[in-house]
């Protein structure tokens, strides 16, 4: 899994009846072998086996003998029967080390090994794959954006895995859609945020895996109370989180998800790598970052915390359409931001000088275009304003409403 890999479809098969989703659930083995041969045969790469309903606004715990006796067989049936990797959807580690026992390769670890402190020791000792999602503890800092706190979450798991000894290249990161609630946002806002901030999880490295299958914030925006008719919103879902670079979808309608995600791949901007022959590697993180995730990536490599914060701001590049600016700002603008080691492109007739308003396109990093900003406010105090810049600190204002906001987006 991975960039320059095909994106990996996770067919859902539920042995728990109290499901959210009813068109997911096998009420015996044979009904789960023959769900699993039709998954495979229609593109599925993974069957992921669940026990119990982890859905966060639903009474559905079970005992661990209970969801031991529903997954164990299933998984041990698929096993024998065909050759499809299978993984088990659990927070338990007994349940997991069982379910590796009898043929699963994967834990899909919905509380990011954080709902069973044994959890990252059995998927160490197993050598399986992993799949943390995001999880708030306690003691989290639930502070930043959604996708920031996202990926805070997912951090925190991935210490504790790599505390135990879990292999970082067998991890998966999954931002938990529909998981997060009682929040100062609606769910359903908080869950569209992520998938649109998607491309941000880059800077941990991972493959990223989605599941939006037939959620509650499908509904919440399509008015389909539902599950069963939440089909064609999934697809949209699942088409975007690919095109914002999913590296795998979770899906209870594998035939129909597999050919969207299919096309999605088509659509979706291309991740400049490369890696050499002596090991060395690169891969751009994209364009839609925040200074929040470059800082996370400073850390990630070791920079000082005293320089996090100062090099994060260089590490975001702004490109800004300004429209009806006075020629003799967007002058005084274009001189300023080259000394900053920006530019301003302007048009060829704007160094003639004279009356009128040109459109103007600002390029720098969000350290430089603060920079321009203050010398812009502090314009309305100087001689300037006499030579036609009055207009100085609406600008600056203008820059600033852009930059503040994209910073904190």
């Amino acid at each position: 899994m991975g960039d320059g890999e095909p994106v990996r479809i996770l067919g859902v098969i539920n042995t728990s009846p109290e499901s959210f989703f009813a068109g997911s659930v096998a009420s015996s083995i044979e009904e789960a072998l023959s769900m699993a041969a039709k998954m495979a045969e229609q593109g599925a790469d993974v069957v992921d086996v669940g026990g119990m309903s982890s859905a966060p606004y639903r009474s559905t715990l079970v005992s661990e003998e209970v969801e031991v006796a529903r997954v164990v067989p299933v998984i041990k049936a698929i096993s024998r029967e065909m050759d499809l990797t299978i993984s088990v959807d659990t927070f338990r580690s007994r349940v997991a080390d069982l379910a590796l026992s009898a043929g699963a390769a994967v834990v899909n670890d919905v509380t990011g090994l954080k709902g069973d402190i044994a959890m990252a020791k059995v998927v160490a000792d197993r050598g399986a794959s992993l799949i943390v999602s995001a999880k708030e503890s306690r003691s989290s800092k639930r502070s930043g954006d959604p996708l920031t706190r996202v990926r805070a979450a997912l951090e925190e798991s991935l210490a504790l895995a790599m505390a135990n000894g879990v292999e970082k290249s067998l991890i998966v990161v999954d931002p938990a859609i529909g998981f997060f609630r009682n929040e100062d946002i609606k769910w359903y806002d908080w869950d569209a945020y992520v998938l649109r901030h998607l491309r941000r999880l880059a800077t941990i490295g991972l493959p990223v895996n989605v599941g939006v299958s037939r959620k509650s914030f499908i509904g919440a925006f399509t008015g389909d109370e539902d599950p069963a008719m939440r089909w064609a919103g999934s697809l949209a879902a699942e088409a975007v989180a690919v095109v914002n670079g999913a590296h795998s979808i979770r899906t209870h309608d594998v035939g129909q998800t597999f050919k969207a995600v299919r096309v999605a791949e088509k659509l979706r901007p291309q991740v400049r790598s490369a890696a050499s022959s002596g090991g060395l590697g690169a891969v751009e993180l994209g364009p839609s970052l925040v200074a929040e995730d470059v800082e996370g990536v400073l850390a990630s490599i070791g920079v000082q915390d005293d320089g996090r914060q100062i090099l994060s701001r260089k590490g975001i590049f702004k490109v800004i359409l300004v429209t009806n600016l006075p020629r003799p700002l967007a002058l005084v603008a274009k001189q300023e931001m080259l000394a900053l080691g920006g530019d301003v492109a302007t048009p060829k007739d704007a160094i003639l000088g004279g009356e009128g308003a040109v459109s103007v396109v600002v390029m720098g990093t969000a350290a430089q275009l603060e920079k321009l900003i203050r010398r812009l406010r502090r314009m309305s105090f100087s001689f300037l304003v006499a030579e036609g810049l009055p207009d100085a600190p609406q600008f600056a204002d203008l820059l600033a409403g852009i930059v503040e906001t994209s910073a904190s987006a």
